[in-house]
């Protein structure tokens, strides 16, 4: 495995108890809140639905199901789905790399990735994107979230709730222009940066559409 998957993989498995702890206190922001909530209120009871990268699976996973969603949650921490267990009893599980993972095509109404394609490196990215697609039936909504940098700003090594961890990023536009490339129309999206210093870096929320 690629060390900076591994990294995070690992990162995860550490605090996944304490992650699980932080997520079921709900969304970290009105923000997420709100996007969230478009995407799940846009499902229709039964929908199937692919959560990649779903972590512990609160407080995204667990809604899906609370809503009556075929849900299915990916994720290569073992630690993490452990919790995802425990939390989302009604949902499917897979331990996979979100890169490496398969389904049958046209197999899901609908798709998130909440927090976690930005942990691939942004050379994998079309290769998820592209699969993604396939997975989906036409017209199926997604949502997804991105770091966004400048050219010169890319592979981030840092640390979460303690542990090293691994982040990637594209600029806005060209994460944008990967979708489009990848077969999805882009139905809304919003950048919030995290400085007024440094307006192109970020959290990008895109919601799309299987074109």
């Amino acid at each position: 495995m690629d060390p900076r998957k591994a990294l995070v993989r690992d990162a995860y498995d550490a605090i996944a108890l304490a992650w699980g702890e932080k997520r079921r206190e709900g969304p970290t922001s009105k923000r997420e809140r709100k996007w969230v909530a478009r995407f799940v209120d846009s499902l229709p009871i039964g929908a199937r639905v692919l959560d990649l990268g779903c972590g512990v699976g609160v407080p995204i996973l667990a809604e899906l199901v609370t809503r009556g969603c075929r849900a299915v949650g990916v994720d290569f921490s073992r630690s993490s789905l452990g919790q995802a267990r425990e939390l989302c009893p009604g949902a499917v599980l897979v331990r996979a790399d979100l890169a490496e993972v398969d389904f049958a095509p046209a197999v899901f109404d609908a798709a998130i990735a909440f927090d976690s394609i930005w942990h691939v490196p942004r050379q994998e990215h079309r290769h998820v994107l592209g699969h993604l697609r396939t997975w989906l039936r036409e017209r199926a909504p997604v949502l997804l979230t991105l770091a966004a940098a400048p050219q010169t700003e890319r592979e981030l090594f840092t640390d979460l709730l303690g542990v090293p961890i691994y982040y990637d990023a594209q600029t806005e536009a060209q994460s944008l222009d990967l979708l489009r490339d990848s077969g999805f129309k882009v139905v809304d999206h919003h950048l919030q940066p995290i400085s007024a210093a440094r307006p192109s870096t970020g959290h990008l929320i895109i919601l799309a559409e299987a074109a």
